[in-house]
């Protein structure tokens, strides 16, 4: 079996998900638009950051006419295809026509809605508004989350949610909670989180009003 996951390297899951799929003899490849400042490796990389727009609109167009009848399963990460453009208002343009099963997985903030979020729970991140900077502040990113889910619930066989929280937005006849996979998975040695049989806890976030640095530092 062929599975490709695309088009992103968030929280490096797909490379994390490839390696494991890989072990168990499965023929599995990851496919990521460009590479995020964390760098996680993947098996094929469209563009690079300083490239221009109509070269990058190009190399999406080229990579989903070469791919899109050539894998077995389409395993997109962070609820992105490869024609995605949400400031335009077109959303997940070519996941229609992928011929074969398609599978995506959610990371978390995009399905989680902040206001909806502030109602359900008393604490969370979406109650902070310098959260990325005010990002979901205006309603905004709420409503583009609500037609991208829409879309996905319609076209795709299966979704994965990686924060239990996220399946109150997700089609529950389609969702199930998978763990995140660990990028690194095969170079961790368990050892090296012990000193003295006492487990080291390493906080290392991208983002430390979304991640709760400061609650775990004072824990």
């Amino acid at each position: 079996m062929k599975v490709l996951h695309l088009p992103t390297s968030v929280g490096g899951n797909s490379w994390g998900l490839a390696q494991v799929e890989k072990a168990l003899g499965l023929d599995s490849k990851v496919l990521i638009d460009m590479n995020n400042l964390l760098g996680y490796e993947a098996d094929y990389i469209l563009f690079s950051q300083s490239d221009s727009k109509f070269y990058k609109l190009l190399k999406r167009f080229i990579a989903f006419l070469s791919i899109r009848n050539k894998y077995d399963v389409y395993h997109f990460n962070f609820v992105a295809t490869l024609l995605d453009f949400p400031k335009y208002n077109l959303y997940l343009i070519d996941l229609p026509y992928y011929k074969a099963k398609k599978v995506i997985t959610y990371n978390g903030c995009d399905a989680r809605q902040k206001y909806p979020t502030i109602k359900r729970v008393d604490f969370s991140a979406c109650h902070f508004k310098d959260c990325y900077n005010g990002l979901c502040n205006s309603g905004k990113q709420d409503e583009i989350r609500r037609k991208k889910i829409e879309k996905v619930s319609n076209y795709v066989d299966h979704i994965f949610a990686l924060n239990p929280d996220l399946m109150y937005f997700l089609p529950p006849n389609k969702t199930s909670f998978l763990p995140y996979t660990i990028a690194i998975w095969n170079k961790i040695k368990s050892e090296q989180f012990f000193i003295d049989k006492k487990i080291i806890i390493v906080h290392a976030t991208t983002n430390r009003v979304i991640k709760g640095t400061a609650f775990i530092l004072e824990a």
